[in-house]
């Protein structure tokens, strides 16, 4: 006898396999006052300074859901001193979402993250007043500031 499998749990069994849990899907889904006409998504997939971009759930001590966005820049695009771009090995952009229980997403948190030759690795978090302008240049398409 063949078993039909629900195609609700193997969509989901997909999705898991492909690293987009719900939450994963609301924040890609999901969009920010500031500009209603993109998705969160679409924004950070389609941003020109980034290499990829990785998406992926993270597990909080109060069982929060928080999706976590990593950016990686290609250096090639950015600037900088030629020397300066021998140094460095990886720019990448990390940004934190908060997802509530009706699926209304929030950001929380966005950080720099460098590193150089030698794996010394800089962290530097975007002041609470300057996260909006940050967001903005990535929607816009821009480099950071």
């Amino acid at each position: 006898m063949k078993k039909i499998l629900n195609p609700f749990v193997w969509l989901r069994s997909v999705m898991n396999l492909l690293g987009c849990s719900r939450s994963v899907l609301a924040v890609k889904n999901g969009i920010l006052e500031f500009d209603s006409s993109r998705t969160i998504g679409n924004a950070f997939d389609t941003y020109t300074y980034f290499e990829k971009t990785l998406w992926k759930e993270l597990a909080t001590y109060r069982d929060e859901k928080v999706v976590q966005v990593e950016g990686f820049v290609d250096i090639d695009f950015l600037s900088l001193d030629e020397v300066y771009k021998k140094i460095l090995k990886s720019i990448k952009v990390i940004a934190h979402f908060n997802v509530s229980t009706d699926r209304t997403v929030r950001l929380n948190y966005i950080g720099i993250e460098t590193t150089k030759i030698g794996d010394i690795v800089m962290k530097h978090d975007i002041l609470e007043h300057e996260i909006i302008r940050c967001m903005q240049d990535i929607y816009a398409n821009k480099p950071l500031r």
